[in-house]
């Protein structure tokens, strides 16, 4: 039993020598349990966030709440240096107060939903979240009214050329590239500070030119916002939807995580 993983997550961890379908009969045959149990192999998320760390060392992981919100998994990723994207009131209540002891700070969160009731957006005010992400007027405007300005920045979400992905985004969040630059004016304007640029190629990306595209978009954006005398943006978001499995990629004919990694 690993003592150290199992204070962390608050659960118990086991080190399983033989399979996990011999443990699994084990634990049934022994009663050692008291109600329904799921059995996790934490190894994966450890060795994901190391691969992570390894081929793009500069880029700091969020990890999507709504993929797995298990608190258990919540802890390991926060006890392994990682941060949070969460997309609603939900998520962002349990990464903050959901997970007992365990602490994360507000900073440690992007709230990534680009189209936000005004009741979560204010939660999330309250909470001090400080960065999310938009891709309308109307969003800046809910922003400047529920008195955002000065105390929550934005990240501009633009559509990409994601037409080779599994699962597409960009027909249902992200605005133009070339109308990013309007929603520039209107963040200044607004008094609404503006951090950076969001984008999303799809899950299953099926061509790993789709983040170099994404990124000349975003690089002509940061270029717009100097035109428009703004501060500097310097935050880059490039989504989600990576590979879990080498496997996974090769048996579809999709780049692995090392090929996007190499391209970004």
């Amino acid at each position: 039993m690993n003592v150290r993983l199992s204070q962390i997550i608050g659960k118990p961890v086991f080190n399983i020598t033989n399979t996990t379908k011999d443990f699994m009969h084990t634990k049934i045959r022994d009663c050692d349990f008291d109600a329904a149990f799921a059995a996790v192999d934490l190894t994966s998320i450890i060795k994901q966030f190391h691969k992570w760390t390894q081929l793009l060392p500069n880029v700091k992981p969020f990890y999507a709440v709504k993929c797995n919100p298990d608190p258990c998994v919540l802890r390991l990723v926060s006890a392994l240096g990682g941060n949070f994207d969460c997309a609603t009131q939900g998520e962002i209540d349990l990464v903050l107060n959901g997970l007992g002891d365990f602490c994360v700070a507000p900073n440690q969160i992007v709230y990534a939903n680009p189209q936000k009731m005004d009741k979560h957006l204010e939660f999330a005010l309250n909470s001090r979240v400080g960065l999310t992400v938009i891709d309308g007027e109307d969003e800046l405007l809910k922003m400047a009214k529920l008195g955002c300005p000065g105390k929550m920045s934005v990240l501009i979400r633009i559509t990409t050329d994601d037409k080779d992905s599994v699962c597409r985004f960009s027909k249902k969040f992200g605005c133009f590239p070339k109308d990013a630059p309007r929603l520039l004016e209107l963040a200044k304007s607004l008094g609404i500070d503006v951090r950076g640029v969001s984008f999303h190629v799809g899950s299953g990306c099926g061509d790993a030119q789709a983040y170099v595209t994404a990124l000349k978009d975003t690089r002509a954006i940061f270029d717009a916002a100097k035109a428009l005398d703004m501060p500097a943006l310097k935050i880059v978001d490039l989504g989600g939807g990576f590979p879990g499995s080498d496997d996974y990629s090769l048996s579809r004919g999709l780049p692995t995580f090392k090929e996007l990694a190499n391209a970004i």
